[in-house]
């Protein structure tokens, strides 16, 4: 996530055109490679057994290597090569942008530099946001807006996070919305019990699409019931692996069903936050309230 946010800097900042910055996190997206891929290729695993831990990222919150562990499939030195075999995100950025001779290197290391004192990182601060370090991004690049419990916000788009890079795409960036657009297409789901949130995802329809067939793992054109079927799933999916998560730490949560709305209006309150997913085939919504949406 962090190439995301900085992109965006550089390109506010004057430093790089949109054009430069759209080539540079090609080449980055290009040359990522998720460390199922890398399993396989080594022969550490089976496709089966890469499923399989996909599988269960569906049900418990947990990063993929450390499942692959615990189920057995590698071992600990196995998931070091690994991670080491797998170049990191906010380098290829930098090293493409220096390749093409749109920054020198000086450049891109005094811009590194600025960017750290602007956002107020420490150097382990800075390390641990380069690294993709969820929860420090979500403290330090969003607000939470006016919802009185700020913890259970940032632990539900933090997890927002980890779950679209898990199942939908994993280079996004999330910043705050002054209000929920009127969308084609809105899924909601509210959450009740010792506290109460009511969530939605918006997009337009072939944002809406994208998300779903990326989900999905199928071709989908338009907002089929298919696509339906599939976007509701991914918000009811991340609101359960939410209240896993919660009643974890002592708060018991239950979920309605997810609702699919066409040309809605939302509500807007002075207890609700709004939220862009930025992605790189368009923008979805996410919206939290402590009052009904609808």
């Amino acid at each position: 996530m962090f190439s995301q946010y900085f992109g965006q800097y550089l390109l506010q900042q004057g430093y790089i055109t949109s054009t430069q910055l759209r080539e540079a996190m090609e080449m980055k997206k290009n040359t990522h490679v998720r460390l199922g891929v890398i399993a396989i290729d080594r022969g550490d695993m089976t496709a089966l057994d890469v499923e399989d831990v996909h599988q269960e990222q569906m049900r418990r919150d947990k990063k993929f290597g450390s499942l692959a562990v615990e189920k057995g499939y590698i071992t600990n030195d196995a998931l070091e090569a690994m991670l080491n075999a797998q170049k990191q995100p906010h380098l290829l950025l930098g090293q493409s942008l220096v390749d093409d001779h749109v920054l020198t290197l000086q450049e891109y290391t005094d811009v590194l530099d600025q960017y750290k004192q602007e956002h107020a990182l420490t150097d382990e601060e800075f390390d641990a946001f380069q690294r993709g370090d969820i929860d420090l991004i979500i403290e330090k690049m969003v607000s939470l807006g006016a919802l009185k419990d700020q913890g259970l916000a940032h632990d539900y788009i933090a997890l927002l996070s980890r779950n679209f890079i898990r199942f939908v795409e994993p280079n996004l960036r999330i910043e705050n919305a002054e209000v929920a657009s009127i969308a084609d297409w809105t899924v909601t789901q509210k959450i009740h019990g010792e506290e109460t949130l009511y969530t939605a995802l918006c997009a337009d329809e072939a944002t809406f699409t994208q998300i779903a067939a990326k989900y999905a793992e199928e071709d989908i054109h338009g907002p089929t019931e298919l696509a339906q079927a599939a976007v509701g799933e991914l918000l009811n999916l991340h609101n359960g692996l939410f209240t896993v998560n919660m009643s974890n730490k002592g708060t018991e949560l239950e979920m309605e069903p997810q609702l699919v709305h066409h040309n809605q209006a939302l509500a807007h309150t002075g207890a609700s936050t709004v939220f862009h997913v930025h992605l790189p085939f368009g923008s979805c919504q996410i919206v939290l309230s402590e009052e009904p949406l609808l």
